[in-house]
């Protein structure tokens, strides 16, 4: 048996990720793609592309017939699922396998056992794996369900039988908010998996997340990759995990065993993750079992040297484990972090746009799994992860520093992303000190800032300015060239000189630029120094505050880069009225506001989308009363929920949308007056 033709059923860079694989192998490999995939990097890597249907997930890359259709007509001989959409379905490994083609995963009843979560606790409980304490009937009466979470106690979780990754899941720390967290948690289940089936658990109070790694063959062999923590998550979304876990070496060998029991238990075979619960304790609980590749199976790669996907398409080949090369211990520590284009100052809402630039650094120890490129589009029909950062050391303190560094050199202009986020929390001192848990960002990450930004806001401020002026005034201006082989909007200042000249008449000019929801009025009121020593000095207004700072002039002016005249770097990108700064480890944004336009009042009685979604559904109509707190509406977009309530007691006055309507960012969702 050969593999001479590989699909990818996936997409972004897990897509990449297998088919880097696949030409390391000498395998041809196969995409499929979505109308908002048509020029993504993945299509562009794959030796063939096959288009399957509209841009919603569930038009195309939850279309198990017209998956099996391209795998036909492109004489493919396996598939990999990567992760989500149809990774753990048990229908398309079965279709799959009724079509004599490779499913590069396990058994179909292997994926069915394990993908709901009160079969997969039954099925460990009869095994002798520790659970939590919980509900995982049949069921879905919500009288009975209700009752079942008062035996349980609050605070508890109601989660997704066939779900993961935190979609589905609700914590609950109130008897009063079960109906509607119920009904919540059972519309996500339904539209991520097809099933609203649900469970309920006991909430474990501040509980590490573990999981090991197990790879199972043919042959009844299972053995493990160690463990990793993914204890950093927010929403129970994981956006940190590392490798090794710190476990003490009795606890990391029964939590080891346990994962290798598990897996026999179904005679499991391919790439799988065991998760546990770890309590204060050290009591571990079994969590749940994925039947695919992790998001994080790059930390296991750093620290066993082995390639997780060549592993799958290996042991799906027929191989046994006992004729690998096996590691017997782990070497160094490697952590990596999930960038995800969302606004972290913004209730994490997803950020939507075009990538106009972005870079990551490169280096031996530090590997960039990066789905998109310069140009790509963050659409509302996907889960916003667009790149992992994974970086590897001697050890865990080495190994945060190279982290942090890495994300320091990294920006993304044209949407925002978490990166600063990320920052945030790795250098954090609890996380250096490695007091983590399931609780840590809700805990301690409060702000996305490490510390005041003001002056550095105040700079890239005043050099929006500078820069808004060059690009205005130029064609006025004689005293400034075109260099040589640069496009026309590349202004250097002088001809061929170094320094930055100004001509006297921008004294007159004043700008507004707004920084998240501030506006802040900017003049040029003087400059100063020598041709090596010049300065800029520009007053700064916001509300009814003045200040006045003095910058380095600007040595040289690019399309990409200011260099100031002490030297420093600054990488920037101008876009329409929009700035992007990536200065002193952080990215920024600014937008130039024209003189005309005055700023919108968006008092406590108008509502605007927060992001460009769906009205998922309406809770109150026109006249009627609300109380502060109740919800009025849901906006979905990718998949999640987001909630409107209301900010003060009220009457609404008008309602803009209705349900099914597609809205864009800061579209008028509502108005109120109050009583």
């Amino acid at each position: 048996m050969k593999i001479e033709k590989l699909l990818i059923a996936n997409r972004g860079e897990i897509a990449l990720r297998v088919i880097r694989t696949c030409k390391k192998l000498g395998i041809t490999s196969v995409a499929v793609y979505s109308d908002a995939d048509k020029n993504a990097c993945f299509v562009k890597m794959a030796d063939e592309a096959y288009h399957i249907g509209e841009s919603e997930a569930s038009a195309s890359y939850l279309q198990i017939d017209r998956i099996l259709e391209v795998c036909k007509r492109a004489e493919v001989d396996a598939v990999h699922p990567g992760y989500g959409f149809l990774s753990e379905n048990p229908v398309f490994a079965e279709k799959l396998k009724q079509n004599h083609i490779i499913f590069i995963g396990p058994e179909p009843e292997s994926i069915r056992q394990m993908g709901s979560k009160s079969l997969a606790k039954a099925l460990m409980s009869q095994h002798k794996v520790p659970v939590v304490p919980g509900y995982n009937g049949e069921s879905q009466d919500e009288k009975l369900l209700l009752e079942k979470a008062k035996e349980i106690g609050f605070p508890l979780l109601i989660k997704a039988s066939a779900g993961g990754g935190g979609k589905g899941m609700k914590l609950l720390e109130r008897e009063e908010d079960f109906s509607n967290a119920l009904s919540s948690a059972k519309r996500e289940a339904m539209n991520f998996f097809k099933d609203d089936h649900v469970l309920l658990e006991k909430y474990i109070q501040k509980p590490r997340h573990i999981e090991f790694q197990i790879f199972g063959d043919k042959h009844g062999n299972v053995k493990h990759l160690f463990e990793r923590d993914c204890s950093v998550q927010r929403r129970h979304q994981k956006i940190v995990e590392e490798s090794p876990a710190g476990l003490p070496t009795e606890l990391r060998k029964k939590m080891a065993e346990a994962a290798v029991n598990a897996a026999r238990a179904i005679s499991y075979v391919g790439a799988g993750t065991i998760e546990f619960i770890l309590s204060e304790d050290l009591s571990f609980y079994f969590l749940e079992m994925n039947t695919r590749l992790q998001v994080e199976h790059p930390v296991t790669e750093m620290v066993t040297g082995l390639d997780l996907v060549e592993l799958q398409i290996r042991l799906a080949l027929g191989e046994s484990l006992e004729n690998m090369k096996w590691p017997e211990q782990t070497r160094g520590h490697s952590i990596e972090v999930r960038v995800y284009a969302e606004d972290p100052e913004n209730k994490f809402l997803p950020s939507i746009g075009v990538i106009r630039d972005l870079h990551f650094p490169s280096g031996q120890d530090i590997r960039i799994d990066n789905g998109v490129e310069k140009g790509s589009v963050v659409s509302i029909y996907y889960d916003p992860m667009i790149a992992k950062l994974i970086v590897k050391a001697q050890d865990r303190a080495n190994c945060i520093d190279l982290l942090l560094n890495t994300l320091k050199s990294s920006y993304v202009f044209g949407l925002t992303t978490n990166i600063n986020y990320l920052t945030h929390i790795i250098s954090h001192p609890e996380f250096i000190k490695g007091n983590v848990d399931t609780g840590f960002i809700q805990k301690y990450i409060s702000s996305t800032e490490q510390e005041d930004i003001h002056d550095d806001l105040n700079i890239l401020l005043a050099y929006s300015y500078i820069v808004s002026f060059v690009r205005i005034h130029v064609e006025n201006l004689n005293n400034y060239v075109v260099p040589l082989g640069m496009h026309n909007h590349d202004i250097l200042p002088g001809s061929g000189q170094d320094s930055f000249s100004i001509s006297d008449d921008i004294f007159s000019e004043k700008m507004e630029f707004r920084y998240k929801s501030q506006y802040y009025s900017l003049s040029l009121i003087g400059k100063g120094g020598d041709r090596d020593h010049s300065y800029f000095v520009v007053a700064i207004q916001s509300d009814d505050k003045l200040q006045e700072i003095q910058v380095p002039a600007l040595k040289t002016y690019g399309r990409r880069r200011i260099i100031t005249n002490k030297n420093e770097e600054i990488d920037y990108l101008r876009y329409g009225t929009r700035f992007f700064w990536h200065f002193s480890g952080k990215t920024y944004s600014f937008d130039l506001i024209k003189k005309a336009e005055t700023a919108r009042n968006r008092g406590d009685d108008s509502y605007f989308s927060p992001m460009p979604g769906k009205v998922l559904k309406m809770f109150m109509q026109e006249g009627e009363e609300v109380k502060e707190g109740a919800l009025l509406l849901i906006i979905e977009a990718m998949k999640m929920e987001n909630e409107i309530k209301a900010n003060r007691d009220g009457v609404i006055k008008e309602v803009h949308v209705k349900e099914g309507e597609l809205v864009p960012q800061d579209a008028p969702l509502l108005t109120m007056e109050a009583v």
